[in-house]
């Protein structure tokens, strides 16, 4: 998954966030800012188990399948890349404004979605 690859109907740009939740083995799961022409990395506000924390929201913003959704983490990780990493979609949230304050760091950034 580089830059110029099409993923959920969307053409990927260099910096674009996407959010990996469906890999076979889930410790691949996450935040991931696509490159150039090297494989995407991790975010750096998504590679250390501190910022995994349970019930973060992250919302996906462009994607044929998962636009305007919201999917939550809700298990521990002491290990990234080792411990599983899983999303699952959101649905019931409860208070709207709650849940935009716990976006604000990365709603703007808009994540799109591969599956």
């Amino acid at each position: 998954m580089i830059a110029g690859t099409v993923v959920d109907g969307v053409t990927l740009n260099a910096s674009d966030r996407v959010l990996v939740m469906s890999q076979s083995t889930t410790s691949g799961n996450g935040n991931y800012v696509v490159n150039t022409s090297s494989p995407p990395t991790r975010a750096t506000d998504a590679d250390q188990p501190g910022e995994f924390t349970a019930n973060k929201v992250v919302y996906v913003q462009l994607g044929d399948l998962r636009s305007d959704t919201y999917f939550k983490f809700n298990n521990s990780i002491t290990t990234i890349g080792v411990d599983p990493i899983i999303f699952e979609q959101a649905t019931n949230l409860g208070d709207s404004d709650a849940i935009l304050r716990a976006l604000e760091p990365t709603r703007p950034l808009g994540f799109q979605f591969i599956h």
